[in-house]
Order: structure tokens, then C-alpha cells, then sequence
């Protein structure tokens, strides 16, 4: 997790700046939610696992009030989630 990040879904523990997920026998997926506070810059890093059964999906989601500009990664295309058109990257 990032500085300052806060999980969102209460049924998601955090410990160290990390999610401690845990899948059921089939599961496969897992989402959570999580905040960010303001800041003039933010950088992603996906996690890197040396089994590389790991990937992670970003939709970013900023309130129309402030500005955000993308670079480095370009973003694979957008999702709607709740009416609204948000860029995902992986």
C-alpha cells in the first residue's frame, strides 16, 4: 500500500502497509477499495512476486474539482463504475 493509504472495505485487514488477502479454495479474485490523500504526485508501482501469479488493476477515480495528469503507464482503456467513466491500468 501506499503512504497514507486507507482500505476502505472494513472485512479487508491491513498490517505494515500491506492487505492480507485470503482466497477461498476457488476465488480468484479480490477487490477492495482504498483512499488516498491529496498530493501533488502519486506513483504507482504494481506488486512484484517472484511466482508472478500476482496482477493488480487500478481504477482511479478523482473528484471532478481537481486536476490529474497521467504519465508513464499508459492506461489499457476505461471502466464505468457507478455512471462514471474511470481510466484502468495494470
Amino acid at each position: 500500500m501506499l503512504p497514507n493509504e486507507s482500505v476502505l472495505n472494513q472485512d479487508i485487514e491491513t498490517k505494515d502497509r500491506k492487505a492480507i488477502i485470503t482466497l477461498s479454495k476457488n476465488q480468484q479474485v479480490v477487490t477492495f477499495r482504498s483512499s488516498i490523500p491529496i498530493s501533488e504526485n502519486l506513483t504507482l508501482k504494481a506488486y512484484k512476486s517472484n511466482e508472478e501469479l500476482i496482477s493488480e488493476e487500478w481504477l482511479i477515480d478523482v473528484n471532478p474539482v481537481w486536476h490529474i495528469e497521467f504519465k508513464g503507464l499508459e492506461s489499457i482503456g476505461n471502466v464505468v463504475v457507478n455512471g462514471k467513466l474511470l481510466p484502468k491500468f495494470n
